[in-house]
């Protein structure tokens, strides 16, 4: 287009006449993105037709004022502009213009909407009429176009829940086939929703508020998502919904009852204590068999059974390990003490197998005060989760009654109590009563040994409470903190934010801030810092306002400010929540508030673990060898079980950091990132074995570091090689509770080394179990595309490395065998013993296949690596491919989360999984098609301890009708009945016998 028409055009925007004025300006609109220069000159005059009220073609003008800005790099302008442009402006066109246009339109709604809903909203920030017109034009071309997942995505981001709503219900109601389009099923934008939701939203009125509406849209449908709706319900922790759910399945088919049985273990696996209480209170109203068979899954016995029985027979420790570490430590340090007993109680945590502290009776014993009170407590962990008899375990220690207890067993019953509390974490009920007992005025002697105890039932009473909402409890707890005790109370402050986990009572935690800022035991302050972040578990922005008041404290409160941050934000990924503590981090003048501030990083972020390491990367190199605690520590909590080689980079060179406290906490995050993995998982996963072992073999080491190491090695092997950790619900893809709390009262070990026994609550036992309706594990197999050995155990290192040499065959000569024949058989004709001739052949024959054996080959198989037949290399089955292979899994095996990605069931099977389109992990209630025919079951560990108990009862009445004393003649551990000792011949003494 030559320059006259350019020329002429702008000439004509001064005509009087606005026919011409217009005519230009559509001229201009068509040649702006080649002539946008020209037109720069005269853009102040195509403003004016803009502003010109009476003009009609002031949408036109706008919008060439909107390009000419845009070519000019002014997109503020071009953007303002282009909101005027009204029905000129053309969604549908590809230009550039357009596109970034859009773009921009977008990112300012975004932020316009953000700060209406958030806290900076007032009247200044409302959209305009002409904005909301062109955003709404967006989202309906989008939803014309059938394109859900790109509406919901700007929707979610500006907080419009009526875009969400609206697309889900055109989504759940098409009868368009899935094949036929690109764009997502109606459940599948609910779980992407659900999940966007949990990610994304900062705000979490909005973000309640928009999970109740897609609960309520979901419930009303007429094929109800109910796997979708049970995860909504234990975000939402709505137990009266819940309880409608399970009765309207229970209500239905045979198929509804098969999904009530698999929703009620789900709801075990992620929802709260109260949660439960309240909905198994509300079933139970209706009497029925089947509403007690859910009322009993509720009550958690059922997969806490299958999960302890899993742990047990697959426990694939290597004892070595830890007898090695135990030989090489020094046993008078009680530092080593409580690394020992932490690696143990991690080693063995869930299996009931406690074979190292069996079998060390004589360390035991020289382990003294809170070493003790450690060890015991180590033992708790140990049968955690066996709430058939694990009391019965750790009985011995456990105070008899309420009076005085003497000095030498305070500890250990102070430690069996806390211990106890871990038995049963999250299944409180049984023992609540019993814990409590000592905790109440009077009850407890007024001394250091009184205090013990009740320090060790504080800590029980809070595991096992945790998230109950127990008013009675809480003010027991309540009562010991204002004793003053700096023992007990601390102790006290940690188990009140237990039991009122995520409360948000501001009343209550006002209270004991008042009280933190009067006592003089640092310990208690310590204590209450724990626990009123504890309180705060999720509330995100409604805990600002205290996070804010604690930050102008003393460092003590400081850190209880930087630890409610972490729980109060955690998983959320906030940028505000993440900017404060990187503040902190580098500004505080108290070290402990900023290694914290940088651990807590790892508690915001770990729903983005590969964010984490280039955020910290920097932290790792300060000056401050507190700071870099914090980052190793952050990397641990952020990255733990991920395998993640970014991590794995920042703390292997931490490993060698001068400071001996920082190697510590690189040893400990190391061990979390690389928990379960093998060599074909993480390769790096040996080097760090080994690393661990030298630091605590070099006797020059410092103690610090040498105790990361030994817990470090407890972590690698948690729960028999057969657990992970796990920050994250692998069923809902919300945070996991009980793991986060057990993180963040780990992460305190620094200032008492009994608290490591909390981070047994964040593992997770990795297992697919199938059980059918009524609860039984029927001996199946899962199919699977994957190789078993690839995801398979660690090898038994120290076995490797210590392995005796094999026994050499000594070659024997024909001749030799012939004459030891010949020897042996004049030898026994001389005896007077009749000889088979037969045998003596077989002897020379055995001798002489020995030597052939030893000539023709060295090797365990006597075939030198070659095919008896042919001589050929026989084929090693390890490296043929297996790609195209089926494999299969036993029941109640171990199975990773990358390996459950390739476990399916053969439809024509005889158990079935209740949904075929689910991920098969955890608990996964199977249908049997085939009922009459006959199969065999797993016996879990309470069925055992059931028929032992019913044994042992029916010895009891047996020696009580025959006067015979009753012996034990069961395992507690093995379930095994124990052979007894024969009876001896009668026989007469004489005591003038002659012995030779």
């Amino acid at each position: 287009m030559n320059d006259s028409v350019a020329a002429s055009a702008i000439a004509l925007l001064n005509e009087p006449d606005e026919v011409l004025q217009v005519h230009g300006l559509e001229t201009l609109n068509a040649i702006v993105d080649q002539r946008w220069a020209e037109l720069s000159d005269v853009v102040m005059r195509i403003e004016e037709l803009y502003e010109t009220p009476d003009f009609s073609a002031r949408n036109l003008a706008a919008l060439v004022a909107s390009k000419v800005y845009y070519h000019l790099g002014d997109l503020d302008a071009s953007v303002q502009y282009a909101l005027h442009a009204g029905s000129y402006f053309d969604l549908n066109d590809k230009t550039e213009y357009t596109e970034t246009t859009i773009s921009k339109f977008i990112d300012h709604y975004i932020t316009l909407s953000q700060k209406m809903i958030g806290k900076e909203g007032s009247g200044e920030s409302a959209v305009s009429p002409e904005f909301l017109y062109i955003i709404d034009s967006l989202f309906d071309d989008c939803i014309s176009k059938g394109n859900y997942t790109y509406a919901i995505g700007i929707a979610i981001e500006s907080l419009r829940a009526d875009i969400i709503l609206r697309c889900l219900k055109l989504a759940l109601n098409s009868k368009k086939p899935k094949e036929s389009s690109k764009e997502l099923s109606g459940s599948e934008l609910v779980s992407y929703v659900y999940n966007a939701a949990l990610t994304f939203i900062e705000h979490i009125e909005f973000r309640t508020s928009l999970l109740n509406q897609v609960l309520d849209l979901l419930l009303n449908h007429e094929t109800p998502d109910y796997y979708m709706t049970a995860k909504i319900l234990v975000h939402l922790n709505d137990s009266d919904r819940a309880e409608v759910v399970i009765s309207d399945l229970l209500a239905g088919t045979d198929e509804d009852k098969y999904l009530a049985f698999q929703i009620a273990y789900d709801f075990v696996s992620s929802a709260t204590q109260e949660f439960l209480k309240k909905l198994s209170d509300k079933i139970a109203l209706n009497d029925s068999e089947v509403t007690q068979q859910i009322v009993h899954i509720l009550s958690g016995e059922p997969s806490a059974d299958l999960y302890a029985t899993f742990l047990f027979n697959n426990d694939h420790t290597d004892p070595e390990i830890l007898d090695k570490t135990l030989s090489v430590l020094d046993s008078r340090a009680s530092i080593y003490h409580n690394a020992i007993a932490l690696s143990a109680a991690f080693t063995g945590c869930g299996t009931a197998h406690s074979k190292f502290l069996d079998a060390h009776n004589d360390w035991i014993n020289k382990t003294s005060n809170w070493s003790k009170f450690s060890v015991i407590a180590g033992l708790g962990v140990v049968h955690k989760g066996n709430l058939s008899s694990g009391r019965r375990e750790i009985s011995k220690f456990l105070p008899a009654g309420n009076g005085p207890t003497s000095d030498d067993n305070a500890y250990a019953k102070g430690g069996a109590l806390y211990g106890l509390g871990m038995i049963y974490a999250g299944h409180g009920s049984q023992v609540i009563e019993y814990i409590r007992n000592f905790l109440r005025s009077g009850q407890v002697q007024e001394s250091t040994e009184g205090e013990v105890i009740q320090n060790g039932a504080c800590l029980g009473a809070g595991v096992a409470g945790m998230a109950s909402k127990d008013d009675s409890l809480y003010d027991e707890l309540r009562s010991v903190l204002f004793t003053d005790s700096a023992v007990s109370g601390g102790a006290a402050a940690i188990a009140m934010g237990l039991v009122m986990l995520g409360s948000g009572e501001e009343d209550q935690i006002n209270e004991v801030i008042e009280y933190a800022k009067e006592t003089k035991h640092e310990k208690i302050v310590h204590g209450i810092s724990i626990g009123i972040a504890l309180m705060m578990l999720g509330r995100e922005e409604q805990a600002d306002s205290l996070i804010d008041s604690l930050m102008g404290e003393h460092s003590s409160l400081r850190l209880g400010g930087i630890l409610m941050i972490a729980m109060s934000y955690v998983g959320t990924g906030n940028n505000n929540a993440i900017k404060k503590l990187l503040h902190v981090a580098v500004s505080d003048s108290n070290d402990d508030v900023r290694r914290s501030a940088v651990m807590c990083v790892g508690f915001v972020l770990l729903k983005n673990p590969s964010a984490v390491p280039p955020m910290i990367e920097l932290l790792a190199e300060s000056y401050n060898p507190h700071v870099r605690y914090g980052a190793a520590m952050a990397l641990g909590v952020a990255c733990a079980g991920t395998g993640l080689e970014a991590a794995l980079n920042i703390l292997t060179n931490m490993a060698k950091d001068s400071v001996d406290f920082v190697r510590q906490a690189a040893f400990l995050a190391l061990a979390m990132v690389s928990i379960e993995q093998n060599d074909h998982t993480l390769p790096q996963v040996k080097e760090i074995r080994e690393t661990l072992e030298s630091t605590i073999s070099l006797k020059h080491e410092e103690a610090l570091a040498r105790f990361g190491a030994t817990v470090a090695q407890g972590i690698l092997d948690a729960g028999g090689r057969n657990v992970t950790i796990s920050l994250i619900n692998s069923q809902t893809g919300s945070v996991n509770i009980p793991a986060i709390v057990g993180m963040c009262v780990f992460s305190q070990f620094w200032n008492w080394y009994s608290l490591g026994h909390f981070l047994s609550l964040s593992f997770v036992p990795t297992a697919i179990v199938g059980v059918t309706m009524d609860g039984k594990v029927p001996k199946i197999n899962f199919k699977s595309t994957a190789d078993p050995e690839e995801f398979g155990y660690p090898p038994k290192v120290t076995t490797q490395e210590d392995k005796a040499p094999e026994k050499i065959i000594t070659a024997v000569l024909s001749t030799t065998a012939k004459a030891r024949a010949r020897a042996l058989k004049i030898e026994k004709e001389k005896s007077g013993m009749d000889v088979d001739d037969e045998a003596v052949e077989s002897n020379h024959d055995e001798m002489e296949v020995e030597s052939s054996a030893f000539e023709t080959s060295s090797t365990q198989d006597g075939s030198n690596g070659k095919d008896a037949k042919s001589g050929e290399a026989k084929n090693d089955n390890s490296s043929a491919p297996k790609s195209d292979k089926v494999f299969e899994i036993k029941n109640m095996s171990r199975a990773l989360e990358k390996q459950l990605k390739t476990i399916y069931f053969d439809e024509s099977a005889r158990f079935l999984p209740t949904r075929f389109d689910r991920s098969y992990s955890g608990i996964v209630v199977l249908k049997d098609t085939e009922p009459n025919a006959a199969v065999e079951y797993v016996q879990t560990i309470r069925h055992i301890h059931e028929e032992e108990e019913a044994t042992l009862s029916a010895l009891a009445t047996q020696s009580e009708s025959d006067n015979t004393p009753l012996r034990n003649h069961a395992s507690s551990r093995t379930g095994q009945a124990e052979p007894e000792a024969p009876v001896p011949e009668p026989f007469e003494y004489h005591t003038d016998t002659e012995f030779e």
